[in-house]
């Protein structure tokens, strides 16, 4: 399926919403933390699906894998290897 071509603000919209919440979460204990993001990560998936954008699965496979599967047990390291991918996503999104 093709992707979808809309403005860059639209098309990366959500992908910027992702990482407000990321940032504004403020969670102590890191199971509150990993529950939340991984709610977040589902959204940011649901979106990329409706929006058509499908064709870059590897890198929500590392964020996958760093939020659900390899979870490190440290927020802040995690929070900033998320938002780094996330950007990463949405620069590849924008071109």
């Amino acid at each position: 399926m093709p992707k979808v071509i809309l403005g860059a603000m639209e098309n990366t919209q959500f992908i910027t919403s992702f990482t407000n919440r990321i940032r504004n979460l403020h969670e102590v204990e890191y199971g509150d933390f990993k529950r939340k993001l991984s709610l977040y990560f589902s959204r940011l998936e649901g979106d990329l699906r409706a929006h058509n954008i499908v064709d870059h699965g590897h890198i929500l496979n590392q964020m996958r894998q760093v939020v659900l599967y390899n979870p490190s047990g440290d927020i802040e390291g995690t929070r900033q290897s998320v938002i780094a991918m996330a950007e990463q996503l949405a620069s590849r999104v924008k071109s």
